[in-house]
């Protein structure tokens, strides 16, 4: 019987454990930043004209590669990051909102 509730309290311990949200890997100034830069690649691709979806989607995904080594994250580690801090939705549109402050502060430049 003892054996029973020792699998019961590990087994409870490591359900209760999965419900936690894990720490973004990307602190939250770095992603405003990344994802203005995200942003402001999208619409550099859209203004472009390209001729197919194929060539948009290769320009984004070119451009996406460059913007993560240049602030040295991972595409998984912005995933991960981007999951983490949606999940507290009035804090991730305050992020948005620093987000285009950003942008508009790039388009002064």
């Amino acid at each position: 019987m003892k054996n029973y509730w020792v699998f019961f309290l590990i087994f409870f311990g490591a359900c209760n454990n999965s419900n936690q949200v894990a720490a973004p890997k990307i602190p939250k100034e770095d992603m405003i930043a990344i994802m203005a830069d995200l942003a402001i690649s999208d619409a550099m691709v859209e203004n472009e004209m390209l001729p197919n979806n194929k060539l948009i989607y290769q320009k984004k995904l070119t451009y996406y590669k460059s913007i993560f080594e240049k602030h040295q994250y991972t595409s998984d580690d912005f995933y991960q990051s981007y999951q983490v801090y949606s999940q507290d939705l009035e804090a991730f549109a305050l992020m948005y909102d620093e987000v285009n402050e950003k942008i508009n502060e790039t388009e002064l430049k």
